[in-house]
């Protein structure tokens, strides 16, 4: 690449240069040609990259970042994931285990039931990012009498720092919808700006000046009391009117989650002849769970979410072994299904026949 980009300067400088003197690559023209032609390649790579650099649409990380502070926008952080921890016995706050390749400390004991007791505490992951997979805690000094040690579930998933087009898309949905005084694109940006939120809606509550702030997780489930209250708080704590908090004076904000509705997926498959159909069937699961995350994604940018049967079956078509599909249905219906504003669709039971 070098080469070729050298070689196009070497003969754009010498055709300006006359013929009557020599051109030949042991010449002294020649030679003092090429002693500053890596400055000019170097020096347009700058040019490209402050050309680059100069436009939000095109600029890095670093720079992006100016450019989205100028409308309020910070990237959001990293944040470290919470777990809960089921032990046969009482644990110090601060004890430290492993589990996966992370460590975890403990927090505080949430729970304690049963004879003999099992105690169920919140550890959080010293490391920040989602916690991929849970298991059994391995202490990181001896404790004794311990015999039951296992992450049960993930309280609260960490979050990874946001990434240069994730910012670049709030940045430039701070331009297209402009956030002023409490109307929709303000309170969606002011919610966005918290970790651990995958997207919002905001409505205002019919016959009322009320609002109704709408949220789901960075996974796209529904969002935990946890993250409800925390996003409460933030927008308005006492529901005084007065506000206390970022909404408005005179809004009072209800914050809720977004309710799952689970989708049972019912298909049915004409397969080549001798296909080994379990592999088949697994393929088919994941491509049904797939296109119902894919959905979940468009869930803040339209007022409904629509499953149709035609983008599933084409999907599933393209799965090798595969024939033709037939019979597919949601929740029992041969039809597209609608999903209302304030749910998120859910994969539920999963049907794979032979049609």
């Amino acid at each position: 690449m070098y080469a070729l980009v050298f070689q196009e300067y070497m003969d754009r400088i010498l055709t300006a240069v006359s013929d009557e003197f020599d051109k030949r690559e042991t010449s002294l023209i020649y030679q003092s040609i090429a002693m500053i032609i890596p400055e000019l390649i170097s020096l347009e790579f700058d040019i490209n990259s402050a050309e680059y650099e100069a436009f939000p649409d095109t600029a890095s990380m670093e720079n992006l970042m100016k450019f989205a502070r100028l409308r309020g926008i910070e990237p959001r952080p990293a944040t470290q994931g919470i777990v809960l921890g089921e032990f046969n016995r009482e644990l110090p706050e601060g004890t430290r285990l492993y589990c996966e390749g992370l460590y975890y400390r403990i927090l505080n004991l949430k729970s304690q039931s049963g004879d003999p007791p099992t105690y169920v505490y919140r550890l959080e992951c010293e490391s920040t990012g989602m916690i991929e997979t849970i298991g059994d805690l391995i202490p990181v000094e001896d404790i004794a009498r311990l015999e039951k040690a296992k992450i049960i579930d993930v309280e609260k998933d960490g979050t990874e720092t946001e990434d240069v087009e994730s910012l670049r898309q709030r940045y430039f949905d701070s331009l297209n919808f402009q956030r002023f005084g409490g109307n929709r694109a303000d309170y969606v940006e002011l919610v966005m700006r918290l970790p651990n939120i995958g997207a919002v809606k905001a409505y205002r509550r019919t016959n009322t000046a009320d609002v109704t702030v709408v949220i789901v997780d960075e996974k796209f489930h529904a969002a935990s009391s946890e993250l409800i209250n925390r996003v409460q708080k933030y927008l308005d704590p006492d529901n005084s009117l007065d506000g206390v908090g970022m909404a408005p004076i005179g809004h009072r904000v209800l914050v809720k989650t977004a309710e799952e509705q689970a989708i049972n997926v019912r298909v049915k498959i004409s397969y080549e002849p001798n296909t080994d159909i379990e592999p088949i069937k697994k393929d088919i699961e994941n491509i049904i769970k797939e296109f119902v995350e894919e959905q979940k994604q468009n869930w803040a940018k339209n007022e409904a979410i629509i499953l149709r049967l035609a983008h599933l079956e084409t999907k599933i078509l393209n799965i090798g072994g595969v024939i033709d599909v037939s019979g597919t249905q949601f929740n029992g219906r041969e039809q597209n299904l609608t999903i209302e504003d304030m749910k998120l669709p859910k994969v539920g039971d999963i049907n794979v026949s032979r049609a």
